[in-house]
């Protein structure tokens, strides 16, 4: 394993990816040597790893990568839907509905996954940190104990306790941001315009907020505040405001609730916020329950 992560930058659409398992692919993830094969990648909330697995599994499934054809079978988990005491292949056929649609049983996976000599597999594990070690199938492979042959990537968000993982992992990368091309092209693909985009880009800057748009989440977001308006609020603190009014307003048209306002919802977010701050300020990795 490096000692210290590749600098992965997040493209649009992910295109780096699908070249992390291909030969001599520089700074980036290295191609299979055998079994044993555990790959790492971190980044921050909305950063783009759960976009970038989807990306993979898609571009597996259209057959629109040539690297990825090597394999043949490709299986997409979110680690935050995983029960305790379910065994893999069971979580797999639970996890993709597509495979019950058309009859596949947890003991045809099951099959598959014992002969992973026979079988090229990637095993794609996203939100690690949403995973509280509850389930030992999904252990075993992250440990090693399982699916030696399978190439494995697993994405998680920094935070305490990936020491104990990292051991087990033969590569790792970080997912760093759009940088400022990115950005520039990702915002004119949403506001399907060249000039409206650097007119945003503009009112970013003249703001203060543009480190925000690193973030594709937060990017889009901004993006669609803009396509609103014509205009964005002048502080960091206006933008997070009107994108959780935004929030706020899309879950009263969805789910038919009675109109709620910002105002309405004030004392509730100064207290999270609080909450938020003394747990991140105390390094404290599971707020109290009476807190909440």
């Amino acid at each position: 394993m490096p000692s210290s992560p590749c600098s992965l930058q997040f493209l649009a659409p992910c295109s780096w990816l699908p070249g992390c398992f291909g030969p001599h692919s520089p700074g980036s993830l290295r191609p299979p040597t055998g079994s044993h094969q555990r790959d790492f990648i971190s980044g921050t909330g909305g950063i783009g790893k759960t976009t970038a697995l989807r990306y993979l599994a898609l571009s597996w499934a259209e057959g629109s990568n040539t690297v990825l054809k090597k394999f043949h079978f490709v299986f997409h988990i979110s680690l935050k839907e995983v029960k305790p005491g379910v065994k893999l292949e069971e979580i797999i056929t639970r996890q993709h509905k597509a495979l019950h649609a058309n009859g596949v049983t947890p003991k045809e996976i099951a099959e598959i996954l014992n002969n992973d000599t026979q079988y090229n597999i990637l095993v794609l594990m996203d939100g690690y940190d949403e995973y509280r070690k509850i389930n030992s199938s999904i252990d075993s492979v992250i440990e090693k104990d399982t699916l030696w042959n399978c190439w494995i990537v697993l994405t998680s968000r920094p935070t305490d306790g990936l020491d104990e993982i990292r051991i087990y992992m033969d590569a790792e990368a970080e997912i760093k941001g759009f940088n400022e091309e990115q950005i520039q092209e990702y915002a004119t693909k949403i506001l399907k315009c060249r000039f409206k985009a650097e007119a945003m880009l503009q009112l970013a800057m003249e703001s203060g907020i543009e480190d925000l748009l690193h973030i594709p989440i937060l990017l889009q977001m901004v993006c669609i505040l803009f396509q609103t308006s014509e205009s964005l609020p002048d502080t960091k603190t206006g933008i997070i405001k009107a994108i959780v009014e935004r929030c706020i307003k899309n879950d009263n048209v969805r789910n038919g609730h009675k109109t709620i306002k910002l105002e309405d919802m004030t004392g509730f977010l100064d207290k999270l916020g609080r909450i938020s701050w003394d747990t991140l300020r105390n390094r404290v990795q599971q707020l109290l329950i009476d807190k909440v």
